[in-house]
């Protein structure tokens, strides 16, 4: 429901420059979301060795995000934060549900249209896209692995996987908020020279990671796997997706009079 109105709302502030600018272009920004959700899935298959030495040096950094699972967890259940944690920890994992994002991309958005600046819709829809795609692609590793869940008495085995099998009513690897927000501010940092967006987006970030490990939603190595695939997702998007923005110029049907619009394809 929230992407529903989040893509009502963009679709409010897309008014071409000239009216005269054919249908079809709604059907190209659509069609981006299922070229880029297979270009992400097939991405490893034209990994050169970079990608491959970054993908390893990730994958340690992963196995040992699983061998501190249940010390973190233990410490989680201490609740040392509990001081300050109780309502703005809460409410921040509404960046990573989409509650706060999407209508920030959105607003970002039109601010562009009225501003007239292609970067700032540009930015807005890569984040969105992001986000989006990542939601989806997080589905995967949570059928696949079925992972239970942090217990509250710190009973819970950190390695154990149902499965494909099982009944899917783990789903603790990975986090969908994590994969969501990070990928977003992976956007967000790529596309900015200035220092303090990078930082600000990457802050609200970490603390949605924080508050998905403290509330015992998932574990440790949950939120550092969901991160690290989220700024890859993000990354490949800005770097290789299909959004572009690009100036159309050309003729009225049955008028000499020149047109320009503003192509966008999402």
């Amino acid at each position: 429901m929230r992407l529903i109105i989040l893509l009502l709302l963009m679709s409010s502030c897309i008014t071409n420059l000239n009216a005269q600018v054919p249908d079809p272009l709604s059907s190209q920004q659509i069609l981006g979301y299922p070229k880029d959700l297979w270009g992400l899935t097939k991405a490893p298959a034209y990994w050169g060795k970079k990608e491959w030495g970054r993908s390893l040096i990730a994958g340690a950094v992963i196995y040992g995000a699983f061998t501190l699972d249940q010390d973190i967890h233990s410490w989680v259940l201490n609740k040392p934060f509990s001081g300050y944690s109780a309502d703005f920890l809460t409410a921040s994992r509404h960046w990573g549900d989409g509650l706060f994002s999407l209508p920030v991309f959105a607003g970002l958005y039109c601010w562009g249209r009225i501003a007239d600046n292609q970067k700032h819709q540009l930015v807005a829809m890569n984040a969105t896209k992001a986000f989006v795609l990542s939601r989806l692609l997080v589905q995967l590793p949570k059928f696949l692995f079925q992972r239970h869940p942090p217990s509250k008495d710190n009973s819970a085995d950190h390695l154990l996987f149902d499965g494909p099998l099982g009944a899917g009513t783990n789903r603790s690897f990975s986090s969908g908020h994590v994969i969501s927000i990070f990928s977003a501010a992976e956007v967000f940092r790529s596309s900015y020279d200035d220092w303090w967006v990078g930082a600000v987006a990457y802050s609200i970030a970490g603390t949605v990671g924080f508050q998905r490990l403290s509330s015992g939603s998932h574990w440790f190595s949950d939120v550092t796997t969901s991160a690290i695939w989220g700024v890859a997702i993000g990354h490949w998007i800005v770097k290789k997706g299909e959004t572009r923005l690009s100036l159309l110029t050309g003729s009225a049907p049955n008028s000499s009079t020149q047109t320009v619009g503003l192509l966008l394809r999402f």
